[in-house]
């Protein structure tokens, strides 16, 4: 799909999530490719961001859906239905909108991120660190070993 300039609404939002939300240069890059490919998508439809409603939210997720040839993570889709969520709320607030047509966007379920193990050489290590010529080191080793 030809990327066609973004709309002002997008460019006005994108500088408040930054000014007013402290938002980093990768989020807003990340925002930006979002709502670029949604708009792009809705020109192809002859639609436009502000004119959108729900049957065009749900109608261009399932456009991704099913023109995705590789798996998309759930944090991928999580951060996109988000893009969307977070700039129709604040079109809504700016009286851009009548209505958020992402009401009913539930974001994916991300799976737990559970921690990493240690391997056996940096437990070993670990234990070894304390100094147990000390009162302190004494201690330490005695709470890791517990």
């Amino acid at each position: 799909m030809a990327r066609i300039p973004l709309p002002i609404e997008v460019e006005e939002f994108l500088s408040w999530m930054v000014a007013e939300k402290g938002r980093s240069a990768n989020t807003i890059a990340a925002y930006r490719r979002d709502l670029g490919a949604y708009c792009d998508w809705l020109a192809s439809q002859g639609s436009s961001l502000l004119a959108a409603g729900e049957p065009d939210v749900f109608g261009y997720l399932a456009f991704r859906h099913s023109h995705r040839t590789a798996r998309v993570r759930a944090s991928t889709q999580a951060r996109f239905a988000s893009s969307l969520k977070r700039f129709y709320r604040h079109a809504l607030a700016a009286n851009l909108v009548a209505a958020d047509p992402t009401v009913r966007l539930d974001a994916p379920k991300r799976p737990p991120r559970f921690p990493k193990t240690l391997t056996e050489a940096d437990v070993e290590a670990l234990l070894a660190a304390p100094d147990v010529g000390t009162p302190g080191g004494l201690r330490d080793r005695a709470m890791l070993e517990v």
